[in-house]
């Protein structure tokens, strides 16, 4: 085997990477070359198969399928589902996880003076019918879109962007269909008759970094952005990482250094034309 080899010139790892195998991961190695050596794509790039619904636990817990899975892996780990919080707790969590602020006092006592069975049902409507909703969910997809208030280079002055975020928290509010929510912001200003909501959209494509910086080669941040713009759309649209593509290609990964430039020239003369 190559990684046992005495023969340094053809031994893995090189000599000169330093990271030579410990015996743990040699022996590893083996006992998977023994088991045939199956080598499976990664997961993310398999066909999703539903699963057998796990069997039925001596912990009565959940109200629902997906509450079976994780009972399932907290049983074999050894754990055991804490006891069900009070509403008090309960609405407090709800309320910060879907809106980032604690409960309106109309909310609390509504929800606590509610003994019916739908209690948590309505809370939660009500929690989404609130501005807030939109505002907290909003404040996750400006993280993949890099939103800010300020243009990153040198001076790092105030810039005009919150149209957008307005309009993301917008979007979100009043429920508006994911494959929409996409496509208006890469491609609004291409749609027929656009409106200026999809025009606004499209300011998506213009939150990188921008510099003002006086001197600078515009050939040399067109490139930059396009960059920026293809990296975003890899990981805010498609939810993978492509950037090492960009310098070098990777031996396992699912694309190469061409399909990474194919990606940019093709986003980056849409942006261009529009």
């Amino acid at each position: 085997m190559r990684i046992t080899t005495k023969d340094e010139s053809i031994r893995m790892p090189p000599i000169a990477a330093n990271l030579p195998l410990t015996n743990f991961e040699i022996e590893l190695i083996e006992q998977w070359i023994k088991q045939g050596a199956v080598y499976k794509p990664h997961w993310a790039f398999t066909v999703p198969v539903k699963p057998e619904m796990p069997k039925a636990s001596e912990i009565e817990w959940g109200n629902g399928e997906i509450d079976r899975f994780v009972l399932d892996k907290m049983v074999k780990a050894g754990f055991k589902p804490n006891p069900e919080a009070d509403k008090n707790r309960l609405l407090r969590r709800v309320s910060l996880d879907l809106t980032g602020l604690p409960p309106e006092e109309k909310v609390m006592e509504r929800f606590l003076n509610d003994k019916s069975n739908k209690a948590y049902d309505r809370l939660i409507d009500d929690l989404m019918a609130s501005k807030a909703y939109g505002e907290q969910m909003a404040l996750h997809w400006m993280d993949v879109a890099r939103y800010a208030d300020s243009y990153g280079y040198q001076d790092d002055d105030i810039r005009t962007q919150w149209p957008w975020r307005d309009w993301v928290i917008h979007a979100f509010n009043k429920n508006m269909p994911y494959d929409q929510f996409v496509t208006w912001q890469l491609a609004g200003d291409l749609l027929p008759n656009p409106s200026k909501e999809q025009l606004l959209a499209t300011a998506f494509n213009r939150n990188h970094k921008i510099t003002e910086e006086g001197g600078v080669v515009d050939e040399e941040y067109r490139v930059a952005y396009g960059l920026d713009k293809t990296n975003t759309y890899a990981k805010g649209i498609l939810g993978i990482t492509m950037e090492c593509a960009q310098c070098h290609d990777h031996k396992y990964d699912p694309f190469t250094q061409k399909n990474y430039y194919g990606m940019y020239a093709f986003l980056i003369t849409l942006w261009r034309k529009a």
